[in-house]
């Protein structure tokens, strides 16, 4: 929403007025400033909302057994043996600033025919 007043204002600054073709917002009209500010609180709810319909969506693909994202380049998909998923010390290992890293024995890329 501050963005949105920030650029209108510097563009107005120049002497440039903005037209909305689908919203009928003119910034040269009295009141621009109110219907931006309106516009702009619409759709940053809209986008927190959409954010929260989607990490419920994936949360609960991830919770019935599905993928929670598109096939990885390269690598095939399919079911990770239980020993393997029971020994997730022997693919990765947390480094000390939080990140994980994969060692010789992770992932192994597809082979290509």
């Amino acid at each position: 929403m501050a963005e949105l007043l920030r650029v209108t204002t510097r563009l107005r600054l120049k002497g440039v007025e903005l037209v909305g073709v689908s919203d009928g917002i003119a910034t040269g009209r009295q009141g621009a400033k109110m219907h931006l500010a309106v516009k702009g609180l619409v759709n940053e709810l809209y986008l927190d909302d959409l954010r929260d319909k989607t990490h419920r969506g994936l949360s609960g693909s991830v919770a019935r057994g599905l993928s929670a994202g598109g096939r990885l380049y390269g690598y095939r998909t399919g079911a990770v043996p239980r020993e393997v998923a029971t020994a997730s010390s022997t693919c990765c290992s947390a480094a000390s600033d939080g990140s994980w890293r994969s060692s010789p024995s992770g992932p192994r890329r597809a082979s290509r025919r």
